[in-house]
């Protein structure tokens, strides 16, 4: 692979060719720069990682982000919030506790919920025992409407790795993780939705106990604008749950 950059030589903002050049460099990669309007070109050495500024804290990261929704919770009576959160919520928990990759951080409110995992694979797997589970469990039994379920929607990009200075917390902030938001309302009940993001690092990591169809170029949420969406299912009908 040869690194090529058609680049003016100024620093730019982070990411910025120049950015993307540095990060290159880092890398151990020497990279070609092509001047604009010119036939000049410089060669850029690697750099070696003793001469590497240390990192920021609150830098960019790409996780894979997966949002929640309880289909049903806003029509439940105060007396039946209690019951939500221990049968709804605690399935939950204990798919996650039990999850032999635990999440890189985890939050929820009212029912919502929002996590971040380091991979795609991760995510896909936490994203589809959570419908599973919702799905095999009898809520007019344990006092909940009987059509309870949820839909989940996935998204992978940069976000900003900081502690939040309110929960004291990890958190992941930043543009994509609102995209990801707005994913999960347009998601039918009971299925994973993803982005194409999503989507290619699945194919890019060769996952082959999943697939995601191509459902189409759909509006997302809150006018956020139209992007191709797809279906995340198993490519077998069964699995495990643990």
């Amino acid at each position: 692979v040869s690194a090529l950059a058609l680049w003016n030589g100024a620093d730019g903002g982070f990411g910025g060719t120049g950015s993307a050049v540095r990060d290159w460099q880092a890398a151990g990669q020497s990279v070609s720069c092509l001047a604009p309007r010119t036939q000049a070109v410089t060669t850029l050495a690697a750099i070696e990682p003793s001469a590497l500024p240390a990192m920021a804290e609150g830098r960019q990261r790409v996780v894979n982000m997966l949002f929640g929704d309880a289909v049903g919770f806003s029509k439940l009576e105060d007396r039946q919030v209690s019951l939500f959160v221990d049968h709804f919520l605690g399935a939950v928990s204990k798919l996650v506790d039990r999850s032999s990759t635990a999440p890189l951080t985890v939050n929820t409110w009212g029912d919502g919920l929002y996590f971040c995992f380091e991979n795609s694979e991760d995510a896909a797997e936490m994203a589809l025992k959570i419908c599973e589970t919702v799905r095999s469990i009898d809520w007019e039994a344990v006092g909940l409407p009987k059509d309870m379920n949820i839909r989940i929607a996935l998204h992978a990009g940069p976000a900003f790795d900081c502690e939040n200075p309110i929960t004291k917390s990890r958190d992941f902030t930043g543009a994509q993780v609102s995209r990801a938001a707005r994913i999960e309302p347009i998601t039918p009940p009971g299925q994973v939705y993803a982005s194409q993001a999503f989507a290619a690092l699945c194919e890019c990591s060769q996952l082959r106990d999943y697939v995601c169809e191509y459902v189409g170029q759909l509006s997302l949420a809150k006018g956020y604008g139209t992007f191709p969406t797809f279906h995340l299912r198993r490519t077998r009908n069964t699995r495990p749950l643990f």
